[in-house]
């Protein structure tokens, strides 16, 4: 028994198959003609990155990197130049300080002896010096009624009133110190005689005052005497005066002056010893 094969009312069959199969091929062209632009897009977005990060990386390289054309001029030698710099003219000093007492080596304590002036008191009659004045050989020390008193150098006292025929170191003292005062005496040393007597008269009258004459001589040959009031002998000269009790118009006190054999201060009890730059206190 033969059977056929009849067609459904859907159009199952060749046709059917052939129609659906021609449809098909449009389909897949739509879609793949819709996701090119897409990809076409990405792709050129990724060249501009691209390119953007070249001219970025460009531009950073061309800021950091240094030719060695600027290498050599930044390193090269600074040019020669005048310096200039303001001068002030001055003295350099430099200031040490350090404690210490300052005294004087030796003080001498002047007494003025009695005045042999008839009838006078013994009466500061002119200005003392003041306290700090240089006394020195020969210098007038005060004036005691009229008369002088002369500060000499010398160890020995002036014990005596000096005439013409004494002998003695007051003497020789006295003619030492003449004679560094510009009044030599051809005596010998030691022996007051006419020569050293001229000597005192010289001396006396170069400081305004006239050697005394003792009474009993004549006008044609006085005997003059140095007064042992009139000079003082001091051990060393010159000297500091540091104290003076003489006030003009007041009768004399003794010690009259305090000396002292200094004329410039030192220090006594430290001294500064200086030694590779480190100061030491040597006692």
């Amino acid at each position: 028994m033969a059977v056929e094969s009849l067609p459904d009312a859907h159009g199952s069959g060749p046709e059917r198959q052939e129609a659906s199969g021609e449809s098909a091929v449009p389909q897949d062209r739509s879609r793949r003609q819709a996701h090119r632009p897409r990809t076409a897009r990405r792709w050129w977005l990724a060249v501009a990155a691209a390119g953007a990060l070249l001219v970025a990386g460009a531009f950073w390289a061309g800021t950091k990197a240094t030719s060695p054309a600027t290498l050599a001029k930044h390193n090269a030698a600074a040019p020669r130049t005048v310096l200039t710099s303001t001068v002030v003219l001055r003295h350099l000093t430099e200031s040490l300080s350090a404690p210490g007492v300052v005294e004087p080596t030796r003080v001498y304590k002047v007494d003025f002896g009695p005045v042999n002036v008839a009838g006078a008191q013994p009466i500061v009659t002119q200005r003392p010096p003041g306290q700090g004045s240089v006394i020195a050989n020969g210098t007038l020390m005060a004036q005691i009624a009229g008369r002088p008193v002369f500060a000499m150098s010398g160890t020995t006292p002036m014990y005596r009133d000096l005439i013409l025929g004494d002998q003695g170191p007051d003497v020789a003292q006295l003619q030492d110190d003449l004679a560094a005062l510009g009044f030599p005496a051809s005596d010998s040393l030691g022996m007051f005689g006419k020569s050293t007597m001229m000597a005192v008269r010289a001396f006396y009258h170069s400081a305004g005052y006239a050697l005394r004459a003792l009474p009993g001589g004549t006008l044609k040959q006085p005997t003059f005497t140095v007064p042992q009031a009139e000079v003082v002998f001091v051990p060393r000269l010159p000297a500091t005066l540091l104290k003076t009790l003489l006030v003009l118009g007041r009768p004399v006190t003794n010690p009259a002056l305090v000396l002292a054999e200094m004329l410039y201060p030192r220090l006594v009890h430290e001294r500064l010893d200086v030694v590779r730059g480190v100061l030491r206190i040597v006692r």
